[in-house]
């Protein structure tokens, strides 16, 4: 299982995907550089927000255990990618993160 919301492990790579074929494979390539459970997969922006700034299902979780990476899909459900990334890098603390995005079309990394 992917970290879950209740987890208090720290995650080092928040991976941002609403397809769940890609976030299988993503998992899959990095599960050798990585222990599973320090992935954490969600499914669209808004609930991406919520992890980033322990809100909402995730308001109980460590904000000093942030992810060393976020792969975010530019083109999510709830809340878009770029929306996503705005918000991040508005915030001081949240900047810090290395963010890599990608589409269907692009990809490329902030």
């Amino acid at each position: 299982m992917l970290g879950s919301a209740t987890s208090h492990n720290p995650i080092d790579v928040l991976l941002v995907e609403d397809s769940f074929y890609d976030v299988d494979l993503t998992t899959h390539a990095l599960k050798d550089a990585i222990l599973p459970d320090r992935i954490k997969a969600v499914h669209d922006g808004a609930e991406a927000l919520d992890f980033i700034f322990c809100t909402g299902d995730y308001a109980n979780r460590d904000p000093r255990q942030q992810p060393k990476l976020i792969l975010l899909d530019l083109q999510l459900p709830k809340v878009e990618g770029l929306e996503v990334l705005r918000r991040i890098r508005a915030d001081l603390q949240a900047w810090r993160q290395q963010v890599s995005w990608s589409s269907a079309t692009t990809s490329m990394s902030s």
